[in-house]
């Protein structure tokens, strides 16, 4: 698979600061194909230091892509790097928490992270933040995220309808945050990745006022691998935004699936699946078939005179050669 990405940011028309972060890595790896990373962070505009809340998140995302990643990228399924990326989450929901503690103010983000490896992509999400598809093989945008407002667990349980909840009261309320949670727990998914197929990451203020078909309408035509066209588009609906008068923050973040060759799930997966299997039986571990999880055998050999190495660190880590590199961040600040 081939992959190409563009984003723009915003800080929209009336706030000094722009509290969203974005960023976007794509990588070619030599046994993996290409992987993808996107993530778009709002910082809690009605909080102190939002914009330091998403940075500081999006610099976590970076340094597990880019040293994390490459020791687990052969070796693990997307089910469990999307669980290491929930632990990313839970860490910097602590060391933020703690930071807001210390200076005694209240600071969180939003998440919305998307991870493509070969023909499948996980979502791990947390607040309003939202991720959306655009295929071939539908002729609509569909939202992938749902959202953890308040407004929209009413709406779930059907106590608000929609139209309701765009005029409520309480429609800005998140249930969770980045930072402003004592605990946080993502939404994560998981589905396949097709040629042609768009991804679009947006804050809360790109959607606002710009209705899922005028997205469609922007995105949809546009030919795979045309980079310049997915900026120039991007670009454009952010100024339709505008000029209805959006307040907040504006980001949006696009990833395109622009090839589709034989697929990172067949070539390593099912090719080095006898290598992996012997590998954690020498470890004494066996997997439960269908459930994705790594459950330790029980061995009577004397755990003293074996030498334990975490298993990932028995492999090869794979070689990423970074291929596109976007990050926007809005302040030098560090927690």
């Amino acid at each position: 698979m081939e992959y190409y990405a563009s984003a723009v940011t915003d800080v929209g028309t009336s706030k000094e600061n722009n509290q969203d972060s974005v960023c976007i890595r794509i990588a070619n790896t030599k046994n993996c194909g290409q992987v993808v990373m996107a993530v778009v962070c709002d910082g809690m505009g009605g909080l102190s230091k939002g914009e330091l809340a998403s940075a500081t998140l999006i610099r976590a995302f970076v340094s597990w892509f880019e040293h994390v990643l490459p020791k687990r990228l052969r070796f693990c399924t997307l089910e469990e790097l999307s669980e290491e990326v929930r632990g990313v989450l839970g860490e910097e929901n602590r060391r933020i928490l703690e930071f807001g503690r210390r200076i005694h103010a209240n600071i969180g983000t939003t998440c919305s992270a998307l991870l493509v490896v070969g023909n499948r992509y996980a979502i791990i999400h947390v607040g309003d933040t939202r991720i959306y598809a655009l295929t071939d093989l539908e002729s609509r945008i569909r939202q992938l995220t749902e959202d953890q407002t308040y407004v929209a667990r009413e709406v779930r349980l059907g106590n608000l309808t929609p139209e309701q909840a765009k005029t409520h009261a309480k429609r800005s309320v998140l249930l969770q945050c980045i930072g402003a949670s004592r605990a946080v727990e993502p939404q994560i998914a998981f589905g396949e990745v097709h040629r042609g197929t768009l991804f679009l990451l947006c804050s809360d203020g790109f959607r606002h006022v710009l209705d899922e078909g005028e997205m469609y309408d922007g995105y949809f035509s546009i030919k795979p691998g045309d980079k310049r066209q997915l900026r120039k588009t991007s670009k454009k609906l952010v100024e339709l935004v505008k000029k209805r008068g959006e307040r907040d923050n504006i980001s949006v973040a696009v990833v395109q699936c622009a090839d589709g060759s034989v697929s990172w799930w067949e070539k390593v997966r099912m090719g080095g699946r006898s290598r992996e299997k012997e590998t954690r039986k020498a470890k004494g571990m066996i997997e439960v078939e269908g459930m994705g999880r790594v459950s330790r055998q029980v061995s009577n050999v004397d755990p003293e005179q074996t030498a334990e190495l975490p298993f990932q660190e028995l492999q090869e880590p794979e070689e990423l050669k970074i291929l596109q590199s976007i990050t926007m961040i809005h302040t030098e600040e560090v927690i």
